[in-house]
């Protein structure tokens, strides 16, 4: 059976020698913060990903062939980490990655 850590808000705020609204005024304030500063670092990434797509086009390098996309090297690993670490070779996986990651192909 799984256990339910429920923590005594009350008793975290008298530790910290504040009243139960001024502690819970700052936890909500401090979780949103955080969920604005994942939304806004992720709207930053994805503005990146297309002024780079959008400059460097489709460039043909030379043996390797025309390029179809242009993949940060976080969400490289973070795939990797999730999906294994032969995912990049998979095409139906490429495929579907750029499908769920519009921004990232490249254009011409």
């Amino acid at each position: 059976m799984n256990q339910i850590y429920a923590p005594n808000w009350s008793t975290l705020a008298k530790q910290k020698g504040q009243s139960y609204d001024t502690f819970m005024r700052d936890l909500e304030r401090y979780v949103r913060y955080d969920v604005n500063m994942k939304q806004h670092q992720e709207t930053e990434r994805a503005m990146k990903s297309r002024w780079v797509a959008r400059n460097l086009g489709k460039q043909v390098v030379e043996g390797l062939g025309q390029a179809i996309a242009h993949i940060p090297i976080t969400d490289w690993a973070n795939a990797i980490n999730a999906c294994g670490e032969g995912c990049w070779e998979d095409k139906q996986f490429r495929k579907e990655w750029l499908r769920d990651n519009e921004s990232h192909r490249a254009q011409s």
